[in-house]
């Protein structure tokens, strides 16, 4: 038997409608949350599932073409938290524009490396998007 909350509880999921509704009218969520509730909820119910609390949710869990994203920031926290030991190496490259990151969980692995620059961002068809023509370096 677990002695997890369980969200889904009558109770439980009044309080977070409740809550939800609250926080999508404040001037403190990002405006990807204001005035949707829903977006809201789910952003919490995904950052409580992550062990974040519900600002940490709002502000670090994204939505990206209606699909809810963690931020590289998050993602890099909760890989720190599982991995202690782990290192990050991020080379951006300014006039290559692109970004290439290393990551090993410990010494004596040997890592893994992606780099993400123009041509791959075009494959994917995300050059054209808004976010990408406004800041290439931090979307890449």
């Amino acid at each position: 038997m677990s002695n997890s909350l369980t969200l889904f509880d009558g109770e439980n999921l009044t309080k977070l409608e409740k809550a939800s509704n609250l926080l999508c009218k404040s001037s403190l969520v990002p405006p990807t949350f204001r005035n949707k509730p829903h977006e809201v909820m789910s952003a919490l119910i995904l950052g409580y599932s992550l062990g974040l609390n519900e600002m940490q949710a709002l502000l670090e869990i994204n939505v990206i073409q209606g699909r809810p994203s963690i931020s590289t920031k998050l993602m890099i926290a909760l890989v720190k938290k599982q991995y202690t030991k782990c290192k990050f190496l991020w080379i951006r490259d300014t006039e290559k524009e692109s970004v290439t990151l290393t990551l090993k969980l410990n010494d004596d692995c040997e890592g893994f490396t992606t780099t993400w620059d123009i041509p791959r961002a075009s494959k994917m068809n995300l050059m054209g998007r808004d976010q990408y023509k406004k800041q290439l370096m931090t979307m890449l």
